[in-house]
């Protein structure tokens, strides 16, 4: 296994120019039918499934606001074998999430409510008539004062699955804008008595919903493959800041 740069055009149409947008993959884990890339917040899974990642085929849909790995397949008969097992809930998926601290929530909360399309916004919503089936357990990891960093595991993923879900058990993820309005900490909520550059104090720490999935498990080869990638380095740059400064 070894690490690769991929590079991604997009040709798009904007304000009547036609412009070529470059954005970089880095992967992860590559094998003889797959891959694993590491997906920037921003990048639409459409995209890449348009453009087949030089025919790489990716396996299942990470939604857009999220960062993350995507298991890829090299070939059309491991795509088949992948997507089975995907379907047969034979994968598993660990999502990182931060979210504001609430000493009244359980060590681990388990949400099986089902997810449904809104008919007219784009985002999913709770339906016990419409919706499809869906689990996420979520665990505590440890707690930071005023945040809480919880993992959520969920063998399949429905779009905004891991973000509804946490809102209905009341995990208020930091960043979330759709289901919750949870602000991201500040530079300056932690170091407004020291010198620094007042453009970084206004910034905030992580410029994006605080949930990203930096480890997949499935099956392959008649081994159970684990894939694990380093958090995103913003997002870990944010729970550096703050451990130190709690």
């Amino acid at each position: 296994m070894g690490t690769n740069i991929i590079v991604i055009t997009v040709r798009s149409l904007y304000l009547g120019m036609t412009l070529d947008f470059h954005f970089t993959l880095k992967t992860v884990a590559d094998a003889e039918d797959w891959c694993v890339f590491e997906k920037p917040i921003g990048i639409d899974m459409e995209v890449l499934l348009a453009m087949k990642l030089s025919l790489f085929s990716p396996i299942y849909r990470l939604d857009s606001e999220l960062s993350g790995i995507i298991l890829c397949a090299k070939n059309k008969n491991f795509y088949n074998e992948l997507r089975n097992g995907y379907g047969s809930e034979a994968m598993t998926f660990h999502f990182t999430i931060l979210a504001q601290n609430d000493v009244n929530l359980l060590e681990e909360i388990v949400c099986d409510l089902p997810i449904a399309q809104h008919r007219e916004r784009d985002c999913m919503i709770i339906s016990h008539t419409t919706g499809k089936k869906a689990r996420t357990i979520f665990k505590k990891i440890a707690t930071l004062e005023q945040f809480t960093l919880w993992s959520a595991e969920t063998k399949f993923l429905r779009k905004h699955q891991i973000r509804l879900h946490a809102h209905e058990m009341g995990i208020k993820i930091l960043g979330e804008d759709i289901y919750d309005k949870i602000p991201t900490p500040f530079l300056s909520d932690f170091k407004s008595n020291v010198k620094s550059n007042r453009k970084r104090l206004a910034m905030p720490l992580y410029s994006a919903t605080c949930v990203c999935l930096p480890e997949i498990n499935f099956f392959y080869g008649g081994s159970d493959i684990k894939i694990r990638s380093p958090l995103p380095s913003k997002f870990a740059s944010m729970l550096k800041i703050i451990k130190k400064w709690n």
